[in-house]
């Protein structure tokens, strides 16, 4: 009995597809669905996803991998906005469809791979400031750290340096935002290369906020100095001309950053 049982799955891992289906299950049960097959390698061969992302892969096994994903990725960027957790799904479908680099079926181009763990990364980080609440079914997965770790995917650290500091800045409470918030202010020049429209697109709404929680603190002794070193380089890059007084003692005019 023991033997047909491992025949049975031999023949069930031997088939070209595997549909792990969970009912209701809890956040921890779908990671661990996913562990499971994957190990502990970020972005491997199987991802949690919505029927309806299940269905359009299936319908899509004729075409070669690289379209795709390409069609992965370009409805993961239709989907954001209108269907989330369908963006998401898309997203992380593109990722798996790479294969393991160097295998037989992979995908070999390297700007390709990049490119989809690039969406990955857009996808999540979207999703995360947005506060969006992806379904149960998906594992509440931490999309801060899903960004952070497809930017390294892609082969982009300082952009995934980025993420991770806005993220903790998004996630601070009001009492404690200044520090992250210092943090973003200095690394954001040294990575200005790294930077990615949709990364400043999405952060126009917040960055005001976080320009005035800045410029307040210039009003503490202690805080001036380096704020005042790091303030007009940080103003620069997310494009808001301020006025900034000038340090508290110093006997000099507001100076003007643009």
């Amino acid at each position: 009995m023991a033997t047909e049982q491992q025949i049975d799955l031999m023949d069930v891992f031997a088939t070209e597809r595997l549909v792990w289906l969970d009912i209701n299950p809890s956040d921890r049960i779908v990671r661990q669905s996913t562990d499971f097959p994957n190990g502990s390698e970020h972005g491997g061969g199987v991802a949690a996803c919505v029927p309806a992302a299940l269905l359009k892969t299936i319908e899509e096994e004729q075409l070669e991998p690289e379209e795709r994903v390409l069609r992965c990725q370009s409805d993961a960027r239709q989907f954001l906005r209108v269907r989330p957790e369908m963006a998401w799904s898309r997203a992380q479908q593109a990722v798996t469809l790479l294969g393991p680099p160097g295998s037989l079926a992979a995908v070999g181009d390297q700007a390709a791979r990049d490119a989809a763990y690039l969406t990955l990364a857009e996808v999540c980080f979207c999703l995360a400031l947005r506060n969006t609440h992806l379904p149960a079914e998906l594992g509440r997965p931490d999309l801060f750290a899903e960004a952070r770790a497809a930017a390294k995917h892609a082969q982009r650290h300082g952009l995934a340096l980025i993420l991770d500091v806005i993220g903790r800045v998004h996630r601070a409470p009001p009492q404690t935002r200044l520090t992250p918030l210092t943090e973003l202010a200095q690394i954001l020049p040294e990575q200005k290369d790294e930077m990615e429209p949709w990364v400043l697109i999405e952060v126009e709404e917040q960055s005001k906020a976080w320009l005035d929680l800045l410029k307040s603190a210039l009003t503490a002794a202690h805080n001036a100095a380096g704020l005042v070193r790091i303030l007009p380089r940080f103003t620069r890059r997310w494009v808001f001309p301020i006025g900034l007084p000038a340090p508290p003692g110093s006997g000099s005019a507001p100076f003007r950053c643009s």
